[in-house]
């Protein structure tokens, strides 16, 4: 899924390519450990579906903390989906502590952002 800002982009084309692929085959394990090189090498794109693949439990333990800490680097470079899945996270208190002011921030952030790019419909991810 793509969002309509990615400022530092995606990482490398055949990387990024590789680990979507292993996605939709289901080989999980593959996807995390590429977007985790990517991640750990600061690109948004890659931060953000790391930090959303914990948040879920595909392919690794679900863990909120670990999701947490790679959506906030992503929505620290302007990543909208990332601000937007934060902000819910300081909604509900996954893996950060409950903070309704933190999420009120995360979720204008994500909607400016959007609203100078396009346009974003936050939802809630299904459990």
């Amino acid at each position: 899924m793509r969002c309509c800002a990615q400022p530092v982009g995606e990482g490398p084309k055949d990387i990024w390519d590789d680990a979507f692929a292993a996605m939709k085959r289901d080989d999980y394990p593959t996807a995390v450990r590429l977007f985790q090189a990517m991640a750990e090498m600061g690109y948004s794109g890659a931060q953000f579906q790391l930090g959303f693949l914990y948040r879920r439990g595909d392919g690794v333990p679900q863990d909120y903390v670990e999701a947490a800490k790679w959506l906030q680097l992503a929505a620290n470079q302007g990543h909208v989906w990332a601000q937007s899945n934060l902000a819910f996270m300081y909604r509900d208190g996954e893996g950060v502590p409950k903070d309704y002011v933190k999420a009120h921030m995360w979720f204008n952030l994500a909607s400016a952002g959007c609203a100078s790019k396009g346009s974003l419909q936050l939802r809630r991810i299904p459990r």
